[in-house]
């Protein structure tokens, strides 16, 4: 999901995870920033957190960048993968980010090329493989991007080279609410 507006992706976000959680799906929103934070928009939003924690359907995980990890970014990763096993997920499930994707700071090369190998490693996940994010299952993922913080010659690659290459759909959230557009790809 590319979007202009924060306030409006969440919207598309959170009623993600509440169209899952009426259909009793585990459901995951990872964050960098603070889970309690999540969890009182989440409740503005209309989803009963509680019950649904208390149902083991919901979970609010605060991760770190995997780009950050000490001792890479694949040890990153498996951290990441590691946290969402724990929750006890399982298919059909869904996962997004609450505000960013995976990793946190996509204007430097080093990030964008970070972003682009997880997306890779869940493309092939989806595709049947038991190692790495396969181990989770078959779920659906719905990926954050804002576009303010992605320079125009990286928007042209994360459309080319990713969207098209690792997503089987890309909706669009322009700066207007209530307008978008969404695609199969």
């Amino acid at each position: 999901m590319l979007y202009e507006d924060l306030a409006y992706a969440k919207c598309v976000v959170y009623r993600f995870l509440k169209n899952g959680l009426s259909e009793n799906q585990h459901c995951i929103i990872a964050t960098h920033g603070d889970t309690h934070l999540v969890k009182q928009e989440m409740v503005r939003f209309g989803i009963d957190v509680s019950k649904f924690e208390r149902r083991d359907l919901l979970h609010v995980l605060q991760i770190r960048d995997p780009a950050e990890h000490p001792k890479g970014l694949q040890a990153g990763i498996d951290q990441i993968i590691e946290a969402f096993l724990s929750t006890g997920i399982s298919s059909p499930y869904r996962i997004t980010a609450a505000e960013d994707p995976f990793v946190r700071d996509l204007s430097t090369t080093e990030g964008f090329s970070a972003e682009l190998q997880i997306e890779e490693m869940w493309k092939n996940a989806l595709a049947g493989s038991t190692e790495g994010f396969g181990r989770l299952g078959e779920g659906l993922v719905l990926c954050p991007y804002s576009l303010g913080e992605i320079s125009s010659h990286r928007r042209r690659d994360l459309l080319e080279e990713n969207a098209f290459a690792f997503h089987d759909g890309m909706i669009y959230l322009p700066q207007q609410c209530g307008t978008g557009l969404a695609s199969r790809i």
